[in-house]
């Protein structure tokens, strides 16, 4: 009876806003359900990579970074920095006298 009441007194009179927040909570679920990954399961089911994988990813790797590395200045030859940044206390001093 108390349920009847209540259902009367809160649902009944803004049935239509309820039944809006239904549909909005349904296409919600809908939507969270058709969005969700399906490919992390195959992931734990995987073997590890066996040892063959493992030395042609580093192959690669290496390949890359040889790829990738500049080699038309040496480390040794870079420019020294024209500007050397002093704390803050140096310049101020260096402002007052």
């Amino acid at each position: 009876m108390a349920i009847r009441e209540w259902f009367l007194d809160v649902i009944w009179p803004a049935r239509r806003v309820w039944a809006g927040l239904a549909v909005v909570w349904v296409l919600i679920c809908m939507g969270n359900l058709s969005l969700r990954d399906r490919s992390q399961p195959l992931a734990r089911k995987a073997s590890p990579p066996t040892q063959e994988m493992l030395m042609a990813f580093k192959d690669r790797q290496n390949t890359l970074a040889e790829l990738l590395a500049d080699h038309s200045v040496s480390g040794e030859a870079q420019r020294p920095k024209l500007f050397s940044p002093r704390p803050r206390t140096e310049r101020v001093m260096a402002l007052t006298t």
